[in-house]
């Protein structure tokens, strides 16, 4: 029998988010659900580690896959760090402001003070890879990160140094997967290395080794053979 979400885990799924959904903005609490980022069927958990505030209709494209698991997982983790990705927190009279871009310490400071928003130059934050992500396990990481760097030693030998574009590679994951290669989910790991693989095998390095009967890249079970997965080839 499948049990009923802990009425305080909803309760602090609902604070996470704000009551809002972090797929589309939507704060009509009468549509929210909570998604199980893994299903209960395949071990899941009604726990809050697991659980995501979202509405009905971004529930429904989640479950069809026009939202992907790996933007699930990195929306969750936005969450957990207080940044949401819809939200923008713009009450001066709680915030105390340092633009440190310009080289001063100038901004609003309130009587009442409950949250410190520092300004930098960065244009991005960064987000540490969710549980249940390839960047989560050190073994999966180390391999597939081994194989990102084959490719690009194996690139560098066609192109030279000066011709090479390391990010290119990261945008072609990045677009087949829907997300970073770290936040994807370990149960498409065999998925992301075998399009690596084919990605170093395609290189003009890499048919020449093929056509010598010489291994381009170890496997994963030799790689953790050799390694345990906490070095790199």
């Amino acid at each position: 029998m499948r049990k009923d979400i802990p009425s305080l885990i909803k309760k602090k799924l609902t604070q996470e988010s704000q009551s809002t959904c972090p797929f589309c903005g939507e704060d009509d609490v009468s549509t929210a659900q909570f998604h199980h980022i893994k299903p209960l069927a395949a071990g899941g958990a009604n726990s809050l580690e697991n659980l995501i505030y979202i509405c009905a209709n971004c529930h429904s494209k989640v479950t069809q896959g026009q939202i992907s698991q790996g933007e699930v997982m990195r929306a969750k983790q936005m969450l957990v760090h207080d940044v949401h990705p819809q939200l923008k927190d713009e009450r001066e009279s709680n915030i105390i402001q340092l633009d440190f871009s310009k080289g001063s310490n100038s901004g609003v400071i309130a009587n009442r003070v409950e949250k410190v928003e520092i300004k930098t130059t960065r244009k991005s934050v960064n987000i540490n890879p969710p549980h249940g992500s390839i960047g989560s396990s050190l073994p999966h990481r180390n391999y597939t990160k081994h194989l990102i760097d084959r490719c690009h030693d194996f690139k560098r030998m066609e192109v030279g140094q000066d011709g090479m574009k390391y990010a290119i590679l990261y945008q072609q994951i990045k677009k087949r997967f829907g997300t970073k290669w770290d936040m994807i989910p370990l149960e498409r790991f065999d998925d992301l290395v075998m399009y690596i693989q084919s990605k170093i095998d395609k290189t003009r390095h890499g048919k020449i080794q093929n056509a010598s009967a010489k291994k381009n890249y170890s496997s994963f079970a030799e790689y953790l053979e050799k390694y345990g997965g906490y070095g790199d080839i």
